[in-house]
């Protein structure tokens, strides 16, 4: 049975960031991101590996596991970039700054 979940992107800087978000077979995505989320539905029916990328600077891997219905996650930069889940949602949030 294929789950589904709504994806949010938020841009916490107040600057404009350009976004990655990649898993193969599921969502492949580049966007500028302003002041206004960005939404995507995801419909995932195995586990996944969803790669985030703001300013090709900034990364997280999030891990779904199908069996399970969860979620794990890495990053490097926990004060750049976030995720946490909600039923049927998962949201990302950035506020990493480029030098200007």
């Amino acid at each position: 049975m294929t789950r589904r979940y709504t994806l949010f992107i938020y841009n916490t800087s107040g600057k404009e960031q350009d976004w990655t978000v990649f898993s193969e077979g599921v969502i492949n995505q580049e966007s500028k991101v302003g002041d206004i989320r960005k939404s995507f539905t995801l419909m995932l029916s195995g586990d996944v590996s969803i790669q985030f990328g703001v300013d090709h600077t900034v990364y997280l891997k999030a891990d779904y596991l199908y069996d399970t219905d969860s979620w794990t996650y890495k990053t490097d930069t926990p004060k750049d970039i976030s995720f946490s889940t909600g039923p049927n949602a998962i949201t990302v949030s950035s506020d990493f700054k480029p030098d200007d």
